[in-house]
């Protein structure tokens, strides 16, 4: 999948379930996109303001430990990384995130991910 401008849409996962994380990366990228991924929060700001993605896929509770509190508090203060819009992979709780849109629900699946990010870049 590529932007108007012909390049490919960049894709920032946080997940501390790596099997997961792996899954969604070996799917997006077989849409075309490129993905990038770590498995904590930790200095992961630094590489979205670095890396620009166009969408973040969080994990809900990788993102909302008592650890890494201070990734959701930064997100939300940096008017750069708080304008990307972002997917949160959980099920349904009380999440606070500017551009958010939406949840993928557990078990994530491929065609689920799939669908959430054309939705979320309001692609076809």
């Amino acid at each position: 999948m590529q932007q108007s401008g012909g390049d490919k849409v960049k894709i920032f996962i946080i997940d501390k379930i790596k099997f997961r994380c792996s899954m969604m990366e070996l799917v997006l990228k077989s849409q075309g996109m490129e993905v990038f991924s770590v498995n904590s929060a930790d200095d992961s700001l630094y590489l979205i303001k670095d890396l620009r993605p166009d969408l973040l896929i969080l994990d809900g509770e990788t993102i909302s430990s008592t650890n890494d509190t201070t990734f959701l508090d930064c997100f939300r203060q940096s008017e750069e990384i708080s304008s990307t819009p972002a997917l949160v992979i959980g099920n349904d709780f009380d999440i606070s995130l500017p551009n958010f849109k939406g949840f993928v629900h557990n078990p994530v699946s491929a065609v689920a991910i799939i669908q959430k990010v054309k939705e979320a870049l309001n692609r076809p």
